[in-house]
Protein backbone atom coordinates (compact mmCIF):
# COMPACT_ATOMS: atom_id res chain seq x y z
CA UNK A 1 0.00 0.00 0.00
CA UNK A 2 2.81 2.50 0.75
CA UNK A 3 4.65 1.61 -2.26
CA UNK A 4 1.71 2.38 -4.11
CA UNK A 5 1.38 5.66 -2.78
CA UNK A 6 4.80 6.73 -3.09
CA UNK A 7 4.29 5.19 -6.86
CA UNK A 8 1.47 7.10 -7.87
CA UNK A 9 1.32 10.10 -5.83
CA UNK A 10 2.12 12.01 -9.26
CA UNK A 11 -1.57 12.28 -10.62
CA UNK A 12 -3.64 10.86 -7.15
CA UNK A 13 -2.61 13.64 -5.10
CA UNK A 14 -4.20 16.34 -8.23
CA UNK A 15 -7.55 13.54 -8.18
CA UNK A 16 -8.29 13.78 -4.38
CA UNK A 17 -8.49 17.69 -4.62
CA UNK A 18 -10.76 17.63 -7.17
CA UNK A 19 -12.83 14.69 -5.82
CA UNK A 20 -12.32 17.35 -2.67
CA UNK A 21 -13.65 20.75 -4.83
CA UNK A 22 -16.77 18.51 -5.60
CA UNK A 23 -17.39 17.46 -1.89
CA UNK A 24 -17.39 21.10 -0.97
CA UNK A 25 -19.54 22.42 -3.44
CA UNK A 26 -21.65 19.57 -1.87
CA UNK A 27 -21.45 20.27 1.37
CA UNK A 28 -21.47 24.12 0.81
CA UNK A 29 -24.51 23.40 -1.36
CA UNK A 30 -26.06 21.60 2.19
CA UNK A 31 -24.64 24.42 4.46
CA UNK A 32 -26.12 26.86 2.44
CA UNK A 33 -29.57 25.49 1.08
CA UNK A 34 -30.36 22.97 4.19
CA UNK A 35 -28.44 24.37 7.35
CA UNK A 36 -28.82 27.96 6.04
CA UNK A 37 -25.51 28.82 7.25
CA UNK A 38 -25.12 32.98 7.89
CA UNK A 39 -28.42 33.14 6.18
CA UNK A 40 -31.69 32.63 5.91
CA UNK A 41 -32.99 31.31 1.97
CA UNK A 42 -36.14 32.84 0.75
CA UNK A 43 -38.41 30.11 -0.46
CA UNK A 44 -38.28 32.09 -3.88
CA UNK A 45 -34.52 32.12 -4.21
CA UNK A 46 -34.22 27.88 -3.59
CA UNK A 47 -32.33 26.35 -6.50
CA UNK A 48 -31.15 22.86 -7.24
CA UNK A 49 -28.05 21.61 -7.23
CA UNK A 50 -27.77 21.00 -10.74
CA UNK A 51 -27.35 24.51 -12.27
CA UNK A 52 -24.51 24.64 -10.33
CA UNK A 53 -22.38 21.97 -12.20
CA UNK A 54 -20.83 23.81 -14.82
CA UNK A 55 -19.72 26.60 -12.01
CA UNK A 56 -18.25 23.46 -9.99
CA UNK A 57 -16.80 22.34 -13.19
CA UNK A 58 -15.11 25.44 -14.21
CA UNK A 59 -14.25 26.14 -10.15
CA UNK A 60 -12.28 22.68 -10.44
CA UNK A 61 -10.59 23.49 -13.77
CA UNK A 62 -9.55 26.73 -12.47
CA UNK A 63 -8.08 25.27 -9.10
CA UNK A 64 -6.46 22.63 -10.96
CA UNK A 65 -4.40 25.02 -13.35
CA UNK A 66 -4.06 27.18 -10.96
CA UNK A 67 -2.21 24.44 -8.67
CA UNK A 68 -0.46 23.05 -11.30
CA UNK A 69 1.04 26.39 -12.67
CA UNK A 70 2.20 26.62 -9.10
CA UNK A 71 3.78 23.52 -9.06
CA UNK A 72 2.12 22.46 -5.71
CA UNK A 73 1.70 18.84 -7.59
CA UNK A 74 5.07 18.50 -7.77
CA UNK A 75 7.61 17.21 -4.62
CA UNK A 76 9.82 19.84 -3.56
CA UNK A 77 11.73 18.54 -0.71
CA UNK A 78 11.79 21.80 1.66
CA UNK A 79 8.61 23.03 1.33
CA UNK A 80 6.51 23.44 4.50
CA UNK A 81 3.04 23.31 4.90
CA UNK A 82 2.32 26.52 5.24
CA UNK A 83 3.82 27.39 1.77
CA UNK A 84 1.72 24.46 0.45
CA UNK A 85 -1.16 26.25 2.65
CA UNK A 86 -0.73 29.71 0.56
CA UNK A 87 -0.49 27.87 -3.07
CA UNK A 88 -4.10 26.80 -1.70
CA UNK A 89 -5.38 29.85 -0.63
CA UNK A 90 -4.29 31.99 -3.43
CA UNK A 91 -5.70 29.29 -5.87
CA UNK A 92 -9.07 28.80 -4.00
CA UNK A 93 -9.64 32.67 -3.65
CA UNK A 94 -8.89 33.28 -7.03
CA UNK A 95 -11.37 30.65 -8.33
CA UNK A 96 -13.92 31.99 -6.57
CA UNK A 97 -13.61 35.52 -7.65
CA UNK A 98 -13.44 34.00 -10.99
CA UNK A 99 -16.47 31.95 -10.40
CA UNK A 100 -18.28 35.04 -9.29
CA UNK A 101 -17.36 36.58 -12.27
CA UNK A 102 -18.66 34.23 -14.70
CA UNK A 103 -21.90 34.27 -12.38
CA UNK A 104 -22.10 38.14 -12.81
CA UNK A 105 -21.53 37.55 -16.83
CA UNK A 106 -23.83 34.67 -17.57
CA UNK A 107 -26.79 36.13 -14.62
CA UNK A 108 -28.19 32.82 -13.40
CA UNK A 109 -31.97 32.90 -12.21
CA UNK A 110 -30.68 31.89 -8.97
CA UNK A 111 -27.59 31.71 -7.74
CA UNK A 112 -25.80 32.07 -4.28
CA UNK A 113 -22.60 34.24 -4.21
CA UNK A 114 -22.52 33.18 -0.20
CA UNK A 115 -22.51 29.82 -1.13
CA UNK A 116 -19.53 30.11 -3.30
CA UNK A 117 -18.03 32.07 -0.46
CA UNK A 118 -18.70 29.03 1.46
CA UNK A 119 -17.14 26.61 -0.91
CA UNK A 120 -14.24 28.71 -0.97
CA UNK A 121 -13.26 28.25 2.65
CA UNK A 122 -14.47 24.60 2.28
CA UNK A 123 -12.02 24.07 -0.20
CA UNK A 124 -9.46 25.97 1.89
CA UNK A 125 -10.01 23.42 4.74
CA UNK A 126 -10.48 20.18 3.27
CA UNK A 127 -7.35 20.53 0.88
CA UNK A 128 -4.95 21.81 3.92
CA UNK A 129 -6.16 18.90 5.71
CA UNK A 130 -5.84 16.51 3.01
CA UNK A 131 -2.07 17.57 2.79
CA UNK A 132 -1.59 17.65 6.40
CA UNK A 133 -2.69 13.64 6.20
CA UNK A 134 -0.79 13.06 3.10
CA UNK A 135 2.09 14.52 5.10
CA UNK A 136 1.78 12.22 8.31
CA UNK A 137 1.26 9.48 5.78
CA UNK A 138 4.83 10.38 4.23
CA UNK A 139 6.10 10.32 7.64
CA UNK A 140 5.04 6.92 8.38
CA UNK A 141 6.27 5.42 5.06
CA UNK A 142 9.70 6.58 5.34
CA UNK A 143 10.08 5.86 8.95
CA UNK A 144 9.20 1.97 7.70
CA UNK A 145 11.52 2.60 5.21
CA UNK A 146 9.29 2.84 2.35
CA UNK A 147 9.96 6.00 -0.22
CA UNK A 148 13.66 6.39 1.04
CA UNK A 149 16.51 6.56 -1.17
CA UNK A 150 20.23 5.47 0.32
CA UNK A 151 23.10 7.87 -0.90
CA UNK A 152 26.66 7.99 -0.40
CA UNK A 153 27.96 11.20 0.22
CA UNK A 154 32.21 11.77 -0.50
CA UNK A 155 33.62 13.81 1.59
CA UNK A 156 33.87 15.81 4.96
CA UNK A 157 33.09 18.76 6.62
CA UNK A 158 29.96 21.09 6.87
CA UNK A 159 28.85 20.82 3.11
CA UNK A 160 29.15 16.87 3.37
CA UNK A 161 26.78 17.28 6.81
CA UNK A 162 24.29 19.23 5.32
Amino acid sequence: MGALLVRYSHWLVPLVDIVLVWVAFAFGYYLRYQVQLLRVVAEGNRAPFVPYIPYVIFFTIWVHISYRSARLYERQRGRSWHDEMYTIINGAVNATMATMALSFFFQPLVFSRLLLLQVGVLVIIFLGGARLVERQVRAALRARGIGVEDVLIVGAGELAAR
